[in-house]
């Protein structure tokens, strides 16, 4: 018999929290080089712009995400959250011992496609149990685990770096992984609803032609928003050591600045979107963000605490869209939940290594944060408005209420 909390969310509360918990150590793996890029490079004995191409290739390889979309409706959505994490472990374990930037580059680039063929499986198991009317509040609470990520690795690695050892930092992410694995082994039931079957195999481009119009402009949303935030995050850190002087202390307090904003605005999306509408908050969101990036260079140059300020707003904002977007996309594609997921995940790779690889060019090209700021702008208000013109929503996707 099912628990009041499972009739609400469609999954036990055991099963919810290990699955947060298994993702922020996913999570981790993809967020803790970006305020610590300088950090990164003086442990590692390389330039800024190294660490920076490193971060842009763990981006690279979640592109791939799209070719997985067919094998995790064909595998099961429970095996390959397993597979990704073990796989992902054993990089970081491998990295550790052997290290050096060489190592480092290889074990970020496994840790970036394993996140972006993981969170399409967890995202379709969350979507195959729960209805739509409640899907935000579940997909909220898995993804606490993006700010948690954060805050968690912030103050560790900024104390790893502080001593010099980018080792240590893979062996815990390498443990925390495989932690994760073991969550999931125990908890996380071994069978779902109709889309946990075994399904023919289809070419990656047959199931993206299948795809409805709406489904695919979602992808072109998810593309845009990402760019703008990647080409503000790159450029982030920089900045705050050049015009406020911020060390690793101060880096870590930006992170942990990031990280309650996010945390903000997923309780936000939790308690609110169900209710108020998730592609309205999507749009909302989106157009604060947009907004905030620009804030930041114009009215923080002068005081770090007026410009971690406007810093919160926008993660605020941006956080907010993307958790939304979340349950929204799944209502796109019902029939094949991981297939439009991973075409998701892969815009979000793109994204990422679109953002890093422009930002980093904005910033040596111009050298002020103003003219980034302005580029991150300008994707996100593209992002409303393909956003506000083309994407409806299901609320009615065939999962039982």
């Amino acid at each position: 018999m099912s628990t009041q909390s499972e009739h609400r969310f469609g999954v036990t509360p055991v099963t919810l929290a290990a699955l947060t918990i298994a993702r922020t150590a996913v999570n981790v793996s993809r967020r803790f080089t970006y305020l610590f890029v300088p950090a990164l490079a003086r442990a590692l004995g390389v330039s800024v712009g190294a660490v920076q191409g490193a971060v842009a290739l763990q981006g690279a390889t979640g592109m791939a995400s799209p070719l997985f979309g067919p094998s995790i409706e064909r595998w099961g959505r429970r095996r390959t959250m397993i597979g990704c994490l073990m796989v992902m472990s054993a990089a970081g374990l491998i990295g550790s011992a052997l290290g050096g930037f060489a190592a480092f580059t290889v074990v970020l680039a496994v840790w970036g496609l394993g996140k972006m063929v993981h969170d399409p499986a967890l995202l379709a198991w969350v979507g195959d149990r729960v209805p739509y009317a409640r899907r935000a509040a579940a997909m909220g609470v898995t993804e606490l685990s993006w700010a948690l990520s954060l805050l968690v690795s912030a103050p560790v690695v900024g104390w790893l770096l502080g001593h010099g050892d980018v080792r240590l930092v893979m062996l815990a992410v390498g443990g925390g992984l495989a932690g994760g694995a073991l969550l999931v082994i125990r908890f996380v039931p071994a069978t779902s609803v109709a889309a946990e079957r075994v399904v023919r195999v289809v070419s990656p481009w047959a199931a993206w032609l299948a795809l409805s119009v709406p489904a695919r402009t979602a992808v072109l949303y998810s593309f845009l928003i990402v760019v703008a935030n990647e080409v503000f995050l790159i450029d982030l850190g920089v900045w705050l050591e050049r015009t406020h002087g911020l060390g690793l202390a101060g880096l870590g307090l930006a992170a942990l600045v990031i990280g309650g904003a996010e945390v903000l605005g997923e309780f936000l999306v939790i308690g609110l979107a169900d209710r108020f509408g998730k592609r309205r908050m999507v749009l909302w969101g989106t157009l604060l963000s947009a907004t905030m990036y620009v804030m930041v260079p114009l009215f923080g140059g002068g005081s770090p605490v007026v410009a971690l300020g406007f810093v919160f707003a926008a993660f605020l904002g941006v956080e907010v869209a993307f958790v939304a977007s979340f349950p929204l996309i799944t209502s796109l594609a019902p029939g094949s939940r991981a297939v439009l997921l991973s075409a998701n995940a892969g815009a979000h790779a793109a994204g990422r290594l679109s953002g890093a690889a422009l930002g980093g060019v904005l910033l040596a090209v111009t050298g002020e944060f103003l003219p980034v700021t302005v580029t991150c702008f300008a994707f996100g208000a593209v992002a409303a408005v393909v956003l506000a013109r083309q994407i409806k929503e299901d609320r009615d996707d065939g999962v039982p209420v």
